[in-house]
């Protein structure tokens, strides 16, 4: 899959690194600068700036090289309520699909687990309304498809983060 940007052709793995590394960058220079104002400033803004990456990512129409030329895949319904779990052990393409939705929120969730330390049950909300907010963008795009296994898939991947980040601090201690 490619992203279709004008008449611009990008690679899915150049361009979501180029963009995570800059939001990295960015996150690290603001932790930097508001260090002694912000407690966990480096969790704050790289949680910050990751999830707007996500988002942008998420927009982005997807498409596919067509006789040389960039086609914009355009779904027939861009919203879909049907619930199927087990949906990625039916084909290689939905396991591609339910990995990368997996681990695009995780990040998001480890770094929630450091900005709010003790407040777990906020966190939850937080992650509960970060995927609900990608899938709700999403109706938005012509190429996309709003779907309920993408925002429990998304979901999970941000208490898998949380879990971790809940589990190095309490190892922490």
């Amino acid at each position: 899959m490619y992203f279709i940007i004008s008449t611009q052709t990008f690679a899915i793995p150049l361009f979501a690194g180029a963009a995570v590394s800059a939001s990295v960058l960015i996150g690290l220079v603001f932790g930097l600068i508001l260090k002694n104002c912000v407690k966990n400033s480096y969790a704050v803004f790289l949680a910050l700036f990751y999830f707007l990456v996500v988002l942008i990512l998420v927009m982005l129409p997807v498409g596919k090289i067509v006789e040389g030329e960039p086609a914009i895949i355009t779904p027939e319904n861009n919203v879909s309520f049907k619930l199927d779990l087990f949906r990625p052990f039916k084909h290689p393409i939905y396991m591609q699909d339910f990995l990368l939705n997996l681990f695009m929120l995780a990040p998001f969730g480890f770094a929630m687990g450091f900005v709010l330390p003790k407040k777990f049950w906020v966190c939850v909300g937080i992650c509960v309304l970060a995927a609900f907010l990608l899938e709700t963008m999403q109706l938005f795009s012509k190429s996309r498809v709003t779907d309920i296994n993408d925002f429990l898939y998304n979901f999970g991947g941000a208490i898998t983060g949380l879990a971790v980040s809940r589990l190095a601090l309490y190892l922490e201690r």
